[in-house]
C-alpha cells in the first residue's frame, strides 16, 4: 500500500486490534473519529477528509479558524454539559434519599429530621435555581448542533444521515427519560403518605 492509499483509508474502520487501548485516544468509526468519554453522544465525532472515500457528494474545506472555534465551543459546551449532569444526579439522589430517610428520623432524633428537612428544601431549591437537566440538555443539544453543522459543511451528513439522525433521537430519548427532581420526591411523598 502507497501513502497516497493509506490516507484515503483513514476514515474506515480499522482492525479490532488496530482499537486505542489509552484513555484519551480516538476511535475511528466510519468516517469519523470519537474520543472516548465525550458526554454528548456526537461531541467528539470530527469528520475526516472525504477524499477516496467513495462519497458522491460535493465537500468543501472547513476553514481553520472556523473548525477551531467550534472545537473550543464543543470542548466548552460538553464540559458544562457534564456538570450538570452530574449536579443533576446530585440532586436526585440527595433530595430523594433524604427525603425518604427523614420520616424514619423523626421518631430516632428530631434535631437530625430538621436538619434532613432543610437540605431537603435547599436541594430543591437549588435545582430550581440552577436547574441542572434543563442545561444539561442546552449544552449536549448544542455540542451535537455544532458537529451536525460540520458533518453538513464536509459533505459527511448526506452519506450517513441515518446513522447521524439515528444517534440524535437516541440522545434526546435518553434526557427525555431522566426524571426531574420534582417528579422523585412527589413520588417519595406518594409512597410516604402510602405507607402511613
Amino acid at each position: 500500500m502507497t501513502t497516497d492509499d493509506s490516507n484515503k483509508t483513514k476514515g474506515l474502520i480499522p482492525p479490532l486490534g488496530d482499537q486505542p487501548t489509552t484513555p484519551g485516544e480516538d476511535f475511528i468509526v466510519g468516517h469519523a473519529s470519537f474520543t472516548p468519554g465525550d458526554d454528548s453522544l456526537l461531541g467528539g465525532i470530527m469528520p475526516t477528509s472525504m477524499s477516496g472515500i467513495g462519497s458522491s457528494q460535493a465537500t468543501r474545506e472547513i476553514d481553520p479558524m472556523v473548525k477551531k472555534l467550534v472545537d473550543i465551543k464543543q470542548s466548552e459546551y460538553s464540559k458544562k454539559a457534564i456538570l450538570h449532569k452530574r449536579l443533576h444526579y446530585l440532586f436526585l439522589t440527595l433530595g430523594a434519599t433524604l427525603g425518604i430517610a427523614t420520616p424514619f428520623l423523626i421518631p430516632n432524633d428530631p434535631t437530625i429530621a430538621q436538619f434532613s428537612s432543610i437540605a431537603v428544601v435547599a436541594i430543591i431549591s437549588f435545582d430550581q435555581i440552577f436547574r441542572p437537566k434543563e442545561k444539561w440538555s442546552l449544552y449536549s443539544k448544542a455540542t451535537d448542533l455544532l458537529q451536525l453543522q460540520l458533518f453538513k459543511m464536509s459533505g459527511a451528513y448526506e452519506s450517513d444521515k441515518e446513522v447521524i439522525e439515528t444517534i440524535l433521537n437516541t440522545e434526546a430519548q435518553i434526557l427525555n427519560t431522566v426524571p426531574d427532581l420534582h417528579e422523585v420526591m412527589q413520588q417519595v411523598k406518594d409512597s410516604r403518605e402510602k405507607n402511613a
